[in-house]
């Protein structure tokens, strides 16, 4: 299925949060995601992938705050740097956004239940700026 957004740079934004997240853990996952993420190291991984679901290690609450943007590609990044890309399945066109807290639950809808992800931040480590970059995957894996 081809997007209807337009391709100009920036303008394909699905939705966007600025948030204080208190154990400096982003979580970007289908609502009905199980993942446990056991095997996360988060000294050793910025983020973390399952099937479903993406463990971002961001900037923790006594730092300040953090945005997080998800949007449709192509967008242009500027300076961010790439800190994973992968892909990711849904049971709907929505990916949550919360934090292990359940103090910041939202639900974004984007253009499609199964996609490329890329995740681009302003730090490595501590990241106080996340743009979630989703687009279509490739034909060889939509056959899973």
């Amino acid at each position: 299925m081809k997007s209807s957004r337009s391709s100009t740079n920036n303008s394909g934004i699905y939705g966007a949060v600025t948030f204080r997240f208190p154990y400096g853990l982003l979580v970007a996952a289908d609502a009905e995601s199980e993942e446990e993420h056991d095997d996360w190291d988060p000294a050793t991984q910025v983020v973390h992938a399952a099937s479903d679901s993406l463990f971002i290690s961001v900037r923790p609450a006594e730092s300040g705050i953090v945005e997080v943007v998800c949007v449709e590609a192509p967008y242009e990044t500027g300076n961010l740097q790439l800190m994973f890309s992968g892909e990711i399945s849904l049971s709907r066109a929505n990916i949550t956004l919360s934090e292990p807290g359940g103090t910041m639950h939202l639900e974004v809808p984007i253009e499609r239940k199964h996609n490329k992800v890329a995740v681009f931040g302003d730090d490595s480590i501590v990241a106080s700026r996340i743009v979630l970059v989703f687009s279509e995957p490739a034909e060889e894996s939509l056959g899973r």
